[in-house]
């Protein structure tokens, strides 16, 4: 017992060690004083006033940990988190401020709202995963986006307060029995003298019985025996008469009934209603390390939240000190992918020790004890259920592709240039009839489309860095970090070295990014999911940090404005003169299709045209080369591939540094052909929209275009005037008449009505109103991914080992 509590101690105490040193490391080589730092930390930090700050900040985090913890003890990734809390704050405060209730009453009714529509949110990914196999991983993701952009078109039409002097557009104040006492009074009654400028919420008494609750449920009910067994052994519990796809369910909307409770700690305590400033962004993904950090254990929770708390509370001090508070993201991110790798490390060595016990029985000949199944639990694995494959059964088996002559037979015949063209051609007629019918010229004019290319350009080299990591077997979600390195080593290299070298630092900073991803997860054998969370968080703290220590002071959230001196070409000036004859034609799909051409080669900086040339690449030397077929063998059968020779680690890695390589190179776009410098949150979440743009496109180059064209196109939109933006309208209700049609020609009837009633409703919708709403503009692309998803599940299809831990025999 004591050997097996020292183990399970082990890897938090060598993760934050592990942290501490890299942090001082990085504080030296920018000439900063670790001492000095740490000094601030440990004794400023202390102080009765960033105490209370730290209790007050770990109650939100506690409850979103252990609403993603719900998700992993079923095998479940609800990184919808963030979405959940914030539609449950805002319709929580609403309905909140609308009725007058006596004060418990009151209290427990605006917690039931909000637990209520983070359950109803969460309900989709659960109903997608258990009906079409869809992964809860990027529906989630998909969902976040489509919350904040439904959370502030209600708020911004139906649910806010009238304009008031002094008061920030919100919800209207919700009276004072609906809100929460502070605990300063208890608190002094106890001895306890804080001052009286210090609130301590008593949200954390929420946070305390939420923690209960999770306890109850998953370890004293019927109900949580059922969820662990499901998350450990889907077949086996089915096999008992567990339904797993009603578990699926069930875990969701318990685990987004308690994210709903996330946001309400200011709303309810001095806020006393929703506004874009009361509720804090960000606490979804930080619940993920937090239930990381405390292995899915309500106590251990509760000691990752405080820590984290802790770490936020901490930057007010050192900024005050004239120190680089940004080093307290750079401990967390390092913990977090330390803690996960310590934990592996130590699960082998637990592992190892039994074995050897278990020779040493045998050796004196007595009966070999039972396999122990205690081992450090730290999340999910996936070698169970394949929670990184989007598109995995709810058991966790592949959805493999209809077999026989039919429709996809017929186009299977086809060359896939010739395809691929026809599809263009098929996109162009759409956007040309629309433009017609509303008279919308700039939805097809050469300045939409280059906006849209280069909109899409980021957003695709992110999912061609996803494509050749999982096409070796590995999810890589954290491409969103991988791009923010790219970025900020891109300006920097520029400022320092000229455009180019910043290209090359760019790179380089992603493909550093991405070795630290395959060292976790192929090397130590890190849930691939996990890992990507990581070194998301790690990729942002670096950023910041290096801002603070290189440009303009600690405060800086920006880089100098870079050179721009790339080169610019004409790609093909022998038709420049008669493509624009006919782009003032007008002519139907011809003058459109002039105007996308001239967009996508006139005056093109070199830049864009490299990076638009590694989608072929891409497809050649994977689809083409022997590099790409040994490659994609250890994403499909990594254990055959070794059999065959096949260096299966130095495949994954080499395929997760490219993966990193490219998405770098996306941040560097980002800064070269936006901003013109670097900029804090610059990447904005275009790597996960990549990722989705990539399980949209099947996994293949020709396809992921497709699907960042999209995201790149919506994108264009909202710069446009509000006649060209109204147009998508038209746009996506002849998108259904085509699925219309071609699920009649596979004589899938309901599909087709369904689709018919879609298309009509945006016909309506059009005719009805003058004008999209604003907000929601940005979200279509994930509207429509979400779509895809369900309606093109069972054609999608994953590489077979794509996001399982791969260990060669013997290790």
């Amino acid at each position: 017992m004591k050997q097996r509590l020292s183990l399970q101690l082990a890897a938090p105490a060598l993760a934050i060690l592990v942290a501490v040193v890299v942090s001082s490391a990085m504080l030296v080589a920018t000439k900063n004083s670790p001492h000095d730092v740490f000094e601030v930390i440990l004794t400023k930090g202390f102080s009765k006033v960033y105490l209370v700050d730290t209790f007050n900040r770990a109650a939100p985090y506690y409850i979103s940990g252990v609403a993603v913890a719900i998700g992993f003890k079923m095998n479940l990734f609800n990184i919808g988190t963030e979405g959940q809390y914030k539609l449950g704050a805002l319709i929580g405060a609403w309905a909140g401020a609308a009725v007058h209730f006596p004060a418990p009453l009151h209290v427990l009714f605006i917690m039931l709202v909000a637990m209520l529509t983070g359950a109803a949110w969460a309900s989709i990914p659960a109903i997608l995963k258990a009906t079409r196999g869809v992964s809860e991983v990027i529906s989630s993701i998909m969902l976040n986006g489509i919350a904040l952009g439904l959370g502030a078109f209600l708020l911004g039409n139906w649910l806010r307060m009238p304009p008031t002097p002094g008061f920030t557009a919100g919800t209207r104040v919700i009276d004072q029995s609906g809100r929460l006492p502070t605990l300063n009074g208890v608190l002094g009654s106890l001895g306890l003298d804080i001052p009286s400028a210090n609130r301590v919420q008593s949200y954390v008494i929420v946070a305390l019985v939420v923690g209960i609750v999770y306890h109850v449920v998953i370890w004293r009910s019927r109900f949580g025996y059922d969820l662990r067994a499901t998350g450990s052994n889907p077949e086996a519990a089915e096999a008992s008469g567990v339904n797993a796809k009603r578990m699926i369910i069930s875990a969701m909307l318990f685990s987004g009934a308690i994210a709903g409770l996330v946001g309400l700690n200011n709303v309810m305590g001095q806020s006393g209603r929703y506004t874009d400033v009361s509720v804090v962004n960000g606490i979804g993904f930080t619940g993920i390390a937090i239930a990381l950090l405390g292995r899915n254990h309500p106590v251990g929770i509760a000691f990752g939240a405080l820590l984290w708390a802790f770490m936020d509370a901490v930057q007010a001090p050192l900024s005050n000190a004239d120190l680089p508070k940004q080093i307290t993201s750079i401990l967390q991110g390092v913990t977090v992918l330390s803690v996960v790798i310590a934990y592996e490390v130590v699960r082998r060595v637990g592992l190892r020790q039994q074995a050897a016990g278990l020779r040493r029985d045998v050796t004196a000949g007595g009966a070999p004890p039972p396999p122990s199944t205690d081992g450090p639990e730290v999340a999910p694995r996936m070698t169970t259920v394949d929670t990184g494959n989007p598109l995995t059964s709810p058991t966790g088996g592949a959805v493999a592709p209809a077999a026989g002559a039919g429709p996809l037979a017929v186009l299977a015949r086809i060359p896939r240039p010739v395809r691929l063209l026809a599809y263009l051609v098929v996109g162009v007629s759409i956007l040309t009839i629309s433009r017609l019918y509303t008279d919308a010229n700039q939805l097809t004019a050469q300045g939409t489309f280059q906006s849209a290319i280069q909109l899409a350009l980021p957003i695709g080299l992110a999912g061609l860095g996803g494509l050749w990591a999982e096409r070796a077997g590995v999810v890589n979600i954290g491409l969103e970090g991988m791009m923010a390195l790219g970025t900020w080593f891109g300006a920097y290299g520029a400022i320092a070295y000229g455009p180019w070298t910043g290209v090359l630092f760019g790179v380089l900073g992603g493909a550093v990014g991405g070795l630290l991803h395959a060292l976790a997860t192929v090397t130590f054998g890190v849930d691939h999911i996990i890992s990507g969370v990581a070194i998301n968080l790690l990729g942002v703290g670096i950023t910041e940090f290096l801002t603070s220590v290189s440009w303009n002071g600690a405060s800086s959230k920006e880089s100098p404005s870079i050179p721009s001196n790339i080169t610019r070409v004409d790609l093909t000036p022998f038709l420049n003169s008669p493509l624009r004859t006919l782009s003032g034609q007008k002519r139907p799909v011809l003058s459109d299709l002039a105007n996308l051409w001239l967009a996508a080669t006139a005056n093109v900086s070199l830049l864009v045209v490299i990076a638009v040339a590694l989608f072929p690449i891409t497809w050649y030397v994977l689809w083409k080369t022997p590099l790409g077929l040994r490659l994609r063998s250890v994403g499909e059968d990594p254990e055959a591939a070794d059999s065959l020779g096949v260096k299966v680690y130095r495949m994954k890695y080499l395929a997760v540094t490219i993966s990193g390589a490219l998405s770098g190179l996306g941040g560097v776009v980002l800064v070269y052909l936006f901003a013109g410098k670097f900029q804090s949150g610059q990447t904005g979440g275009r790597g996960y929209i990549g990722l989705a743009a990539m399980i949209f496109g099947n996994w293949r180059p020709g396809g992921l275009i497709a699907g960042a064209s999209l995201f790149g196109f919506m994108d264009s939109m909202q710069s446009q005037v509000d006649a060209t933006s109204h147009a998508l309208l038209i746009v996506i209700s002849l998108v259904f008449v085509c699925c219309a049609a071609w699920t009649a020609y596979k004589r899938k009837w309901i599909s087709v009505g369904l689709f018919l009633v879609l298309a009509a409703g945006c016909v309506w919708w059009y005719q009805q109103t003058d004008e999209l709403p604003s907000e929601l503009i940005p979200y279509f692309p994930h509207i429509t991914t979400l779509l895809v998803l369900v309606f093109a599940s069972q054609r999608l299809r994953m590489p077979a080992a794509d996001g399982k831990v791969y260990r060669r025999s013997g290790r």
